[in-house]
């Protein structure tokens, strides 16, 4: 395949193992179990080594069309407008194209970073995963590009980490239906829940994706909601609902994420205006509004982008307002300021970063738990308890089994284990069995209640460290502490 990045469709697995192991660092790890299917992949394309340092800096930039890439890096003649606004064209602009040098080399191909990975994967379930260049759109080769070029840039920049920036954008999504967060009521957005999973499918295949992925781990780093058309072709009902359903969106992003300080950045609308008429106007004040809430100061920002609009006339695809024109110097300049506003927004210091608490999140049984800061790239397996019980007035056995989440210090080795915690995750059918007649699991000791939820309750085993190995007084205080924290009520 003559590609930078590797392509390749995803389909879901229809064999289960009894045992998965997943690497996680400050996130959860949903049990999507993906096979892929490698489509022609150039190895040559991806460099041996990372480039940058771990863990890796994740970056999600979700949203519709104008997310997914629209800008025309170098088509011209009459269904370009001859290339006007293209890339190539910015570039041979001697008023312009200082600013842009950085994205073409010497012989004039486009620039690769190795120090920034994209992956992306399409409505179809193409995958496109490679270091940072053009191409990174619904469209074949490497002739559109979106924000994410000069976003790449930008927190290339700033970090000496590797960077991952995963895009979830799909054309003609509307926030009030498609991306409808849980919080906002009715029937969830499918493509919510799309998002949600594309971001743990490419944290679990980061070396699928990657090949050179040293296995230093990852850090979430921030969110970047850059939509809108399709809400403001519904003026009725989705632009009032617009800024409620936004910060929803914002709130239970960072809970499904185990990340509840997110860095957050809101790109404004583009479309064809620097004055919005209308119901446009009102969207544009709308997602200003979600980012104003107190609750986000600091961790939320909203960056206009109107002036960023460039004439019709001066531009590849003059018929298409709703995706800017397709110029790519709009497409430029919005991913520079999306970049330069997540920066800062994040920590200033980077030991504080380093030093703060760990959040594991199952989203399968919606399961939070907070480990510290000497837990990062700690690993997950899913393991099976089983137990019996009495049934048919206590003359007969019956057997119940139940999932086990065992969360694993990185510091574990066969040869000198560390101490391990094992979370048993009971439905509340048979925690209301193990209350009332007791399921015996274990040889001694009881299990008792950490935390629960409408569907499932999570126990320890009150012996789970009776072998009292390296940690284990560790592991107990961190089961005490979150004990505490999720006090059932009485």
């Amino acid at each position: 395949m003559n590609s930078i990045f590797s392509t390749r469709n995803n389909r879901l697995s229809q064999s289960f193992g009894r045992l998965l192991i997943l690497t996680a660092l400050g996130a959860s790890a949903l049990p999507f179990l993906i096979s892929s299917v490698l489509g022609g992949q150039n190895t040559a394309d991806h460099p041996s080594k990372q480039a940058g340092k771990s863990p890796l800096k994740v970056f999600i930039l979700a949203g519709q069309s104008n997310m997914e890439g629209q800008a025309v890096a170098d088509l011209d003649g009459p269904d370009y407008n001859d290339g006007k606004g293209t890339l190539k064209f910015l570039l041979h602009d001697p008023a312009k194209a200082p600013r842009f040098q950085h994205l073409q080399d010497a012989q004039g191909r486009w620039t690769v970073r190795n120090d920034v990975w994209v992956r992306y994967q399409l409505e179809d379930g193409t995958v496109k995963a490679g270091p940072l260049t053009l191409g990174f759109t619904p469209y074949e080769g490497r002739h559109h590009f979106g924000p994410e070029l000069q976003f790449g840039q930008v927190l290339g920049d700033h970090f000496t980490n590797q960077v991952l920036l995963i895009k979830t954008a799909w054309g003609g999504k509307s926030l009030y239906e498609d991306f409808r967060p849980p919080s906002s009521g009715g029937k969830v957005g499918p493509y919510y829940w799309k998002m949600l999973q594309d971001i743990h499918t490419a944290l679990t295949n980061l070396k699928t994706d990657f090949p050179g992925y040293d296995g230093g781990g990852y850090e979430l780093s921030g969110f970047v909601w850059y939509q809108g058309w399709n809400d403001g072709c519904d003026p009725k009902h989705a632009v009032p609902e617009y800024e409620q359903n936004l910060v929803n969106l914002i709130h239970d992003v960072r809970r499904d994420l185990g990340a509840p300080d997110l860095p957050v950045v809101i790109g404004e609308l583009t479309g064809p205006w620097v004055v919005a008429p209308d119901e446009w106007a009102l969207l544009r004040q709308a997602q200003a509004a979600a980012a104003a809430p107190p609750k986000f100061k600091g961790n939320v920002r909203f960056v206009e982008t109107h002036d960023f609009v460039r004439p019709a006339a001066d531009s590849p695809n003059p018929g298409h307002g709703h995706h800017e024109f397709g110029n790519a110097e709009t497409y430029f300049l919005v991913g520079d300021a999306l970049g330069k506003a997540i920066v800062e927004l994040l920590p200033k210091d980077p030991d504080a970063a380093a030093n703060a608490p760990i959040l594991y999140r199952n989203a399968q049984y919606d399961f939070t738990f907070s480990l510290p800061a000497s837990w990062r790239g700690y690993s997950v397996m899913i393991q099976e308890w089983e137990g019996t019980t009495f049934v048919a007035d206590d003359k007969e056995r019956a057997t119940e089994r139940g999932p086990t989440i065992v969360i694993r210090h990185p510091q574990w080795k066969a040869s000198a284990p560390y101490q391990d915690i094992p979370i048993l995750v009971f439905t509340r059918r048979q925690w209301d069995i193990h209350e009332r007649k007791g399921i015996a699991i274990y040889a001694g000791g009881v299990e008792y209640e950490m935390e629960h939820n409408a569907n499932y309750v999570f126990a320890i085993y009150s012996r789970f460290n009776l072998a009292e190995v390296d940690g284990w007084k560790e592991a107990q205080d961190i089961v005490e502490r979150n004990q505490a924290a999720n006090e059932p009520p009485l």
